[in-house]
This record gives structure tokens, C-alpha cells and sequence, in this order.
């Protein structure tokens, strides 16, 4: 078994995703989400969600065999429900 497939990265979002963030939030992701190991996504400090890094977190999802975005914050659901993608992105406990 590979070293690299039992890794875990763990990446924890920033507190707003919008298109001014979308190229460090493409960045963060190409370094972290590698083939072969599972990541996992902090999104509870996340206070808005735009379409621009909304569609890099999906083409992760896509890519990666095992990214979880967890501890969602309201805001982050919010943001992915109105933009149709929440099924998508899985739905994660909700930060309290």
C-alpha cells in the first residue's frame, strides 16, 4: 500500500469565499488535495460563498477520491443551497 493513500490533509477554509479569494482558495486546494489522499475541509469559518470558489470546491470534490468538507457553517450551507450545489458538496454537520 502506498505511504501517501493513509494521509490525511486537513485544510481548514477561509472565512469568505468569493472571487477575490478564488485563486488562494485554487492554490490551497492544488497543494493539499492530492491523488490517493483523503483530505478534509474545515468550512466553519466560513461567513460567504460565491460562485467562483463555490465551482473550485466542486471540481475538488470531482477530483479527489475522498474530500469531506465538514463543521459547514450556516453561511456555507446557505451559500451552496442557493447556488444548487449543496447535494453536491455533501452536507456536513453544522458548526453550532
Amino acid at each position: 500500500m502506498d505511504q501517501a493513500s493513509s494521509e490525511t490533509a486537513a485544510v481548514r477554509l477561509p472565512e469568505t469565499l468569493d472571487l477575490s479569494a478564488a485563486e488562494a482558495l485554487l492554490s490551497l486546494l492544488r497543494e493539499h488535495v492530492q491523488p490517493g489522499m483523503s483530505c478534509r475541509l474545515d468550512a466553519g469559518a466560513v461567513g460567504l460563498l460565491t460562485t467562483p470558489c463555490a465551482q473550485i470546491l466542486v471540481a475538488a470534490v470531482r477530483e479527489s477520491g475522498d474530500l469531506v468538507i465538514e463543521n459547514q457553517s450556516p453561511a456555507f450551507q446557505a451559500g451552496a443551497t442557493d447556488l444548487g450545489i449543496i447535494d453536491y458538496l455533501g452536507k456536513g454537520e453544522r458548526q453550532s
